[in-house]
C-alpha cells in the first residue's frame, strides 16, 4: 500500500545489493526527500491499465483484471516483458517496486513463469491510521476511506503472492532496527547478493532514518474501522518477519470475504449511480485514446517540431 514504507524498503534493499530500473521517479519534499524508488515505466504501465478499466490508484472498489481490453492486456504483457529482459540483461538479483504492482501481480507472474523467473516477495505494512493520516495529510482522504484502500492492497499482494517465498514486515520493524529487518529479509528470502552479507546490510541500513517517517507510527488501532482493516492489521502483525505459512490461509480468505461483503452492503441506489459514473469515465477515455491515436493529432504533433527542425538546420548550416 501507498505510504507503507515502501521507498525506505526498497532503498534499503538497493544498498544491500538489489538492482533497481535505470529511470526512477524523483522525491518530493517532506513526502519522499530520497525518491520513490519507483521505475518510470512500471508507473506508466499501472496507470494505463487503471486507465482502460476504469479505475485509478485510490479507487477502494475491487478490480476485476478480466475487464481489462484484450489489446490493453497483450500489450502490457510485452511491455512487462520488454522490462524484465531488460533488468536481467545487466543484473541476475533485480527489484521491481510500485504498490500499484499488487493490483496487477498476475500479468508479471505469468511472464515471469514463462521467462523462468525466480520471484520471492516483500510486503511492507504499516499501521493503518498511521497510514490514513499521511493520505489526509497529502490527499486530503477520510481516514476510513484509505483503511478500506489500505486493506484492497493488502488482500490482493497476499493473495497473489500464495505459494511463492516472502516475507511480511512492517514498516515500524524496519525503522525501530533496521539491520535486523534487512537481516530477516535476507534470511528468509536468499537472496543472491553478491559480498558479505553482514556488510552489505550494514550497507542498506543507512539508507533508512527516523526522518523518513513522516506520520507517528504508535497509534491505536482497536476502534478503526471497518472491522476487517483491523482484523488484517492484527494477521500481518503475526507475521510480521516471518516466512510464509499456510496456516494463516483462511485467516486472510476471512478477511478478503468481509472485505467484498463491505461493498455489497452498501447502498445499491449509490452504487448504480458509481456505475453510471464509471461507464461515463470509460466512454470519455475511449474517446480520448482514440483523439490522441488519431491523424489529426500526429500531424499536429509533426507540425510542432518543425522549428526545432528548422532552427537545428540554421545551427548546421550557419557557416
Amino acid at each position: 500500500m501507498h505510504r507503507s514504507g515502501t521507498s525506505a524498503f526498497t532503498g534499503a534493499l538497493e544498498g544491500i545489493g538489489v538492482k533497481l530500473g535505470g529511470t526512477l521517479a524523483e522525491g518530493h519534499t517532506k513526502i519522499n526527500e530520497k525518491g520513490y524508488k519507483e521505475d518510470i515505466a512500471l508507473i506508466d504501465l499501472h496507470e494505463n491499465l487503471l486507465w482502460s478499466l476504469p479505475s485509478s490508484w485510490d479507487d477502494i472498489f475491487p478490480l476485476n483484471l478480466a475487464q481489462i481490453d484484450q489489446q490493453v492486456l497483450c500489450d502490457s504483457k510485452l511491455k512487462i516483458r520488454k522490462i524484465l529482459l531488460n533488468y536481467f540483461k545487466r543484473h541476475n538479483c533485480c527489484g521491481l517496486k510500485d504498490p500499484r504492482v499488487c493490483l496487477f501481480l498476475p500479468l508479471w507472474l505469468e511472464v515471469c513463469a514463462q521467462e523462468e523467473i525466480e520471484v520471492c516477495f516483500v510486503v511492507p505494512f504499516r499501521n493503518p491510521c498511521s497510514v490514513a493520516k499521511s493520505l489526509h495529510a497529502r490527499n486530503g482522504f477520510l481516514s476510513d476511506r484509505s483503511s478500506v484502500l489500505w486493506a484492497k492492497y493488502l488482500i490482493a499482494a497476499e493473495h497473489y503472492s500464495r505459494g511463492y517465498p516472502r516475507v511480511m514486515i512492517s514498516y515500524e520493524s524496519l525503522i525501530i532496527d533496521p539491520k535486523k529487518a534487512l537481516k530477516v529479509i535476507m534470511q528468509n528470502l536468499e537472496l543472491p547478493i553478491k559480498g558479505n552479507l553482514e556488510d552489505q546490510i550494514v550497507k542498506g541500513s543507512k539508507f533508512v532514518t527516523t526522518r523518513l517517517n513522516h506520520s507517528d507510527s504508535i497509534v491505536p488501532i482497536d476502534n478503526f474501522s471497518p472491522s476487517f482493516v483491523v482484523d488484517l492489521y492484527k494477521i500481518l502483525l503475526e507475521l510480521d518477519g516471518e516466512g510464509p505459512s499456510s496456516d494463516f490461509n483462511y485467516k486472510f480468505d476471512e478477511v478478503s470475504n468481509s472485505y467484498f461483503q463491505y461493498f455489497e452492503k452498501l447502498d445499491p441506489v449509490f452504487l448504480d449511480q458509481l456505475n453510471t459514473f464509471k461507464g461515463h469515465a470509460k466512454t470519455f477515455r475511449s474517446y480520448w485514446r482514440n483523439a490522441m491515436n488519431s491523424k489529426a493529432i500526429k500531424i499536429s504533433q509533426t507540425i510542432k517540431k518543425f522549428p526545432q527542425i528548422f532552427i537545428k538546420l540554421l545551427n548546421g548550416n550557419k557557416h
